[in-house]
């Protein structure tokens, strides 16, 4: 995988995250065991991009 590639998906997982925080905090989604999961999924995703690029 480029450089490039690496950081536009990081920065994609970034924004999914940012986005799943934002709608909990606006009472859009509620913070339950399902949402936790995929969060704890996609921080795990973006620390290993991190670590990549």
């Amino acid at each position: 995988m480029t450089r490039r590639k690496l950081d536009a998906d990081r920065k994609e997982v970034k924004a999914q995250i940012d986005r799943l925080y934002d709608a909990v905090a606006k009472g859009i989604i509620p913070l339950d065991t399902l949402l936790q999961e995929k969060v704890q999924k996609l921080k795990a995703r973006h620390e290993k991009l991190v670590l990549t690029t």
